[in-house]
């Protein structure tokens, strides 16, 4: 889970100029670049597997599992204890469902 985890750490500022560029319609709002970084991510990653419906579910099913806690997904995600919370993972997760499902 570390893997998602630093996608998702190190997305926004790795493709800044791309999320800029391309998903301007998210900084009319109040979110901070970094909850928007994850957003596109979860946009881009739909586009993958747009076209394979069993793919679709499987992938928000994971992410459902893990904002809901029924999976050990977001403990495992935790890097550093001290600094880090379940619900800092879970807010993670919950802007990368917000992009993949392009929720409001």
């Amino acid at each position: 889970m570390l893997d998602i985890n630093t996608i998702c750490q190190y997305y926004p500022s790795i493709e800044s100029e791309f999320i800029w560029g391309n998903h301007f319609d998210l900084y009319e709002g109040d979110l901070g670049h970094e909850e928007i970084g994850v957003i596109v991510l979860g946009r881009e990653v739909r586009k993958l597997v747009s076209e394979n419906e069993k793919l679709l579910r499987r992938l928000a099913r994971i992410l459902d599992n893990a904002i809901n806690e029924t999976t050990p997904f977001l403990k495992l995600m935790i890097q550093d204890p001290e600094k880090e919370t379940i619900e800092m993972k879970r807010n993670i997760m919950k802007s990368l469902k917000k992009g993949f499902m392009h929720l409001p």
